[in-house]
Protein backbone atom coordinates (compact mmCIF):
# COMPACT_ATOMS: atom_id res chain seq x y z
CA UNK A 1 0.00 0.00 0.00
CA UNK A 2 1.31 3.59 -0.42
CA UNK A 3 -0.19 7.26 0.18
CA UNK A 4 0.22 10.52 -0.76
CA UNK A 5 -1.15 13.67 1.14
CA UNK A 6 -1.77 16.69 -0.69
CA UNK A 7 -2.28 20.34 0.23
CA UNK A 8 -2.88 23.25 -2.38
CA UNK A 9 -3.34 26.97 -2.49
CA UNK A 10 -4.87 28.02 -5.39
CA UNK A 11 -4.57 31.25 -7.17
CA UNK A 12 -7.62 32.90 -9.15
CA UNK A 13 -6.44 35.42 -11.73
CA UNK A 14 -9.94 36.41 -13.20
CA UNK A 15 -11.44 33.04 -13.26
CA UNK A 16 -13.61 32.30 -10.02
CA UNK A 17 -14.71 36.06 -9.47
CA UNK A 18 -14.23 38.52 -12.75
CA UNK A 19 -13.26 40.88 -9.52
CA UNK A 20 -10.83 39.06 -7.74
CA UNK A 21 -7.36 38.37 -8.35
CA UNK A 22 -5.64 36.74 -5.79
CA UNK A 23 -5.85 33.20 -3.28
CA UNK A 24 -9.11 31.37 -4.27
CA UNK A 25 -9.27 28.18 -2.67
CA UNK A 26 -7.19 25.85 -0.38
CA UNK A 27 -7.44 22.17 -0.48
CA UNK A 28 -6.31 19.33 1.56
CA UNK A 29 -6.24 15.51 0.41
CA UNK A 30 -5.17 12.40 0.62
CA UNK A 31 -4.64 9.22 -1.49
CA UNK A 32 -4.49 5.31 -0.83
CA UNK A 33 -3.38 2.82 -3.68
CA UNK A 34 -2.96 -0.77 -3.20
CA UNK A 35 -1.53 -4.16 -5.64
CA UNK A 36 -4.66 -6.23 -5.83
CA UNK A 37 -3.02 -8.81 -8.06
CA UNK A 38 0.43 -8.02 -10.36
CA UNK A 39 -1.79 -5.72 -13.27
CA UNK A 40 -5.09 -4.39 -10.96
CA UNK A 41 -4.58 -1.76 -8.07
CA UNK A 42 -7.45 -0.67 -6.08
CA UNK A 43 -7.19 3.45 -4.76
CA UNK A 44 -9.37 5.68 -2.89
CA UNK A 45 -9.27 9.14 -1.99
CA UNK A 46 -10.76 12.06 -0.03
CA UNK A 47 -10.56 16.11 -0.32
CA UNK A 48 -11.61 19.12 1.76
CA UNK A 49 -11.55 22.44 -0.17
CA UNK A 50 -11.91 25.50 1.57
CA UNK A 51 -13.33 28.22 -0.20
CA UNK A 52 -11.30 32.07 -0.29
CA UNK A 53 -13.34 35.19 0.52
CA UNK A 54 -13.86 35.65 -3.68
CA UNK A 55 -15.86 32.05 -4.15
CA UNK A 56 -17.66 32.89 -0.87
CA UNK A 57 -18.76 35.93 -1.96
CA UNK A 58 -19.66 34.97 -5.44
CA UNK A 59 -22.28 31.97 -3.90
CA UNK A 60 -19.77 29.09 -3.52
CA UNK A 61 -19.01 27.25 -0.16
CA UNK A 62 -16.44 24.49 1.17
CA UNK A 63 -16.62 21.64 -0.88
CA UNK A 64 -15.63 17.89 -0.07
CA UNK A 65 -15.20 14.84 -1.93
CA UNK A 66 -14.17 11.21 -1.93
CA UNK A 67 -13.30 8.77 -4.84
CA UNK A 68 -12.89 4.79 -4.72
CA UNK A 69 -11.64 2.69 -7.99
CA UNK A 70 -9.61 0.00 -10.09
CA UNK A 71 -6.98 0.68 -12.24
CA UNK A 72 -6.54 -2.39 -14.54
CA UNK A 73 -2.79 -2.53 -16.94
CA UNK A 74 -2.81 -4.56 -19.91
Amino acid sequence: MTGKLHITQTYDDGYASDDYNGPNHREAGAHLLWDVLPALELHAGWQHSWAGEDVRRDGGDDLSWGQVGLIRYF
